[in-house]
């Protein structure tokens, strides 16, 4: 199963762009067979067109990495580019780096053999996607934080949404990441009231989980 990668510590977007993406590095296989998974998460409302240009940018860092972590090596491990996005319109732009190039007419078919050619893993989290995502093999937990991550800022969704993933976060048997997962909630829907935001949560989990629940939500309150 994929796992956190102790070759690629750090993230790789730039320090100005924080605020709009999140990075995260897994890795597979042994160490002589790994292959990595490099996951952009958007924070914005918006569509970037070039956003498959930055995926390459980001992945050639995690390569450099790679090789200057084992410089007597010959070959680099295959890394498979996945976009978390959201938006109101669904994703637009192009997930495949060769449709972002200008080819010139008659000369595109000799120019493209010279151009990289990747395409991205796109999870849509968009308004009405989110909850169709079949994705069998995944965790409960993964499955509540793709949610998690499509109604961020949207308090009348979270709320018609949330009957429909109460299931999915009863099967969460993890204190940490239910916590991580009470977090980011509250951190993106700062206008719901904390007691509203409880109640949704309270009805979902069952006995151990509503005591993490109340303690990192009173915690959270405390703080302001």
């Amino acid at each position: 199963a994929p796992r956190a990668s102790d070759a690629d510590d750090g993230a790789f977007v730039d320090e100005a762009l924080r605020s709009r993406y999140s990075d995260l590095v897994l890795s597979a296989g042994t160490e002589e067979a790994r292959t990595f998974f490099y996951a952009i998460v958007e924070h914005q409302s918006a569509v970037e067109p070039r956003m498959v240009f930055r995926m390459l940018l980001y992945m050639v860092r995690l390569w450099e990495r790679v090789a200057l972590k084992t410089p007597l090596g010959k070959t680099l491990p295959p890394i498979v580019p996945i976009l978390i996005h959201q938006s109101d319109t669904g994703w637009t732009a192009a997930t495949r780096f060769r449709d972002i190039i200008a080819f010139d007419r008659d000369a595109g078919a000799s120019l493209e053999r010279h151009t990289p050619h990747f395409e991205m893993r796109l999870i849509d989290l968009s308004v009405g996607r989110a909850l169709e995502l079949r994705y069998e093999a995944i965790s409960a937990a993964v499955k509540v934080a793709f949610w998690v991550l499509s109604v961020a800022g949207d308090d009348e969704r979270l709320q018609r949404e949330f009957d429909r993933v109460e299931k999915l976060f009863h099967e969460i048997d993890q204190d940490a990441v239910l916590r991580m997962l009470v977090r980011y909630l509250a951190a993106t829907h700062p206008r719901m009231p904390g007691a509203q935001l409880r109640k949704l949560l309270m009805k979902a989990v069952g006995p151990r989980g509503q005591e993490v629940i109340v303690t990192f939500l009173e915690e959270i309150e405390r703080k302001g």
